[in-house]
């Protein structure tokens, strides 16, 4: 079960690993078919797949803030929250604030259909209040600059030109996110 307490990720680690293994595999399993196809050796074509693994990362920090901070195309915001799925962003906050810990991981175990509006835009503020938002742009960035400089992706620039760009993009909504709460918290201090 995915609310069980003691498998909730409390460190980074757990977090990275989680999401590179479950989104990470989505983007770097293409690429090395992609190679393979391209008559690529088989080590070639791994090393070029494992590369853009933290685009995967990338990928799933971005539906994390996009799901409490952005229109995410489902029937409301919040929902990874109330279906008590780790994010990024609880990680993070977790990280930053360990003794708020047994708080977060009560309302990511409540049942969905009791988890109340008043819950997720407690938690939607308080992630960009504590740092944790910040925290986790912060690490995107990291995760874009290592994709900038990785050598077996600068030695395929079209590949290398066509990870930035989703790197880009899945940026752009961590960064708007992010922009738009330290806004909202600049004019709450005023």
């Amino acid at each position: 079960d995915h609310r069980d307490l003691h498998s909730f990720p409390t460190r980074r680690s757990s977090d990275l690993a989680a999401s590179v293994g479950k989104t990470g595999a989505f983007f770097a399993l293409p690429i090395e078919i992609t190679c393979l196809a391209a008559n690529a050796a088989r080590d070639d074509a791994r090393a070029i797949a494992d590369a853009a693994l933290p685009l995967g990362l990338l990928y799933q920090v971005q539906d994390d803030v996009r799901d409490l901070y952005a229109a995410k195309g489902r029937d409301r915001m919040g929902n990874d929250l109330r279906e008590g799925k780790p994010s990024a962003l609880a990680a993070a906050h977790i990280e930053l604030h360990p003794h708020e810990a047994a708080e977060l991981i009560h309302v990511l175990r409540t049942p969905r259909d009791l988890t109340s509006d008043g819950d997720v835009a407690y938690w939607t503020a308080r992630f960009a209040e504590s740092g944790a938002l910040e925290l986790v742009a912060t690490r995107a960035r990291q995760l874009i600059e290592k994709l900038k400089h990785d050598e077996v992706l600068t030695g395929a620039p079209a590949l290398s030109g066509l990870v930035l760009s989703i790197a880009a993009w899945c940026y752009q909504v961590i960064d708007a996110a992010h922009a738009h709460s330290t806004l909202s918290n600049n004019r709450e201090a005023v």
